[in-house]
């Protein structure tokens, strides 16, 4: 058949078509969606739907699409990482910031030949990992993004802030320089870097002053130790990481009006300062004294809990309990198994011993 044969043939089809078409009856539209309601049948349609159900079955049709998308037969590695890729912006965009992680694992669980695919998905994550304030593993994303992809700004942005986030401050002014480097007039970057530096500056202080305390609490320990071994009072001997407590733990009341009141050195360092509780059993009654220097007296102390310028307690309006009626009796713990006995004192005047 030539090419006039042809043509000839084919208006003459064109011409049979339009008459068959002509020929036929007007008819309704049937089985189809609703005028009224065709929007709501398009958004439940698995074609259309925006969303899963809520029970978490998947329609056939859409289980059927699944099956072809992640198809490793039909697709190979790239395209099904690209695929995850896609369904974590989604989920990253409906804040569903978990899904998104899981996404964007699976995408790189195809291990792909792609660096700038494979870049895509480790600082996608970290964006991810970021919303769920999981500021290491953002961290650790957004740097092999970066190796991935030299100079990948978004991720080198993302690195810069998590290490602020993480106090960090050295390696985010770090960042910071590089992707300055990179663009000299990033606004967003400058401010990092400025405040990154000054919380650097002020971190630094404080750990010198932390440092310095702990030396001096050293000392001072060091010398209350030797000033306790010249009373006989013995203490735990350090073993290493085997000790387990502070070996003035026994010396630490256990009385909450006291427990933040450890026997210490007087300011001169001459004396040890104890605390101390004044029982009266008759009364059934205490007084704690936070501060009872070892050079002072009985009497001294009860003057201020007795003497006519103090304001006496209700149980003892009477003033029956005068610094020169009452007899003392002491007790001191020289070590935790070893109480020493009472010792009772008629008067006032008796010292510490």
């Amino acid at each position: 058949m030539d090419e006039e044969a042809r043509m000839k043939l084919l208006e003459k089809l064109q011409q049979e078509e339009e008459e068959f078409i002509a020929a036929l009856k007007p008819s309704k539209y049937r089985d189809g969606w609703k005028e009224e309601t065709w929007e709501k049948e398009m958004e439940e349609h698995p074609l259309f739907a925006k969303s899963l159900p809520d029970s978490g079955e998947l329609p056939p049709l859409v289980e059927a699409m699944q099956q072809l998308k992640y198809d490793t037969e039909l697709n190979g590695p790239e395209d099904l990482a690209e695929q995850y890729k896609d369904d974590g912006n989604n989920n990253f965009k409906l804040k569903k910031y978990r899904w998104a992680v899981a996404s964007y694992t699976e995408g790189l669980r195809q291990k792909c030949k792609s660096l700038e695919l494979n870049a895509q998905l480790y600082c996608n994550r970290a964006a991810a990992q970021f919303r769920l304030k999981n500021y290491g593993s953002a961290l650790a994303d957004s740097t092999i993004a970066s190796k991935l992809k030299p100079n990948y700004v978004k991720a080198m942005t993302k690195a810069a802030l998590c290490c602020w986030e993480l106090e960090r401050y050295q390696e985010c002014i770090d960042w910071c320089r590089q992707l300055l480097e990179l663009d000299p007039a990033n606004a967003e970057m400058t401010a990092l870097k400025d405040k990154a530096e000054k919380a650097l500056k002020l971190a630094e202080r404080n750990k010198r002053k932390a440092e310095l305390k702990e030396r001096l609490a050293a000392r001072q320990e060091a010398a209350l130790r030797t000033a306790l071994e010249q009373r006989g009072i013995e203490l735990p001997k350090p073993k290493d990481e085997e000790l387990e407590c502070n070996p003035f733990d026994p010396l630490t009341p256990t009385h909450p009006a006291l427990r933040d009141h450890r026997v210490h050195q007087s300011p001169t360092g001459d004396s040890l300062v104890w605390p101390a509780i004044f029982l009266y059993p008759e009364v059934m009654e205490s007084d704690f004294v936070q501060s009872f220097d070892e050079s002072s007296t009985f009497g001294e102390q009860l003057e201020l809990l007795f003497g006519d310028t103090v304001s006496q307690p209700e149980w003892n309006a009477s003033g029956k309990y005068t610094p020169s009626s009452v007899s003392v009796g002491q007790i001191v713990m020289f070590s935790p198994s070893d109480p020493f006995p009472w010792v009772f004192a008629r008067g006032c005047t008796s010292r510490r011993t």
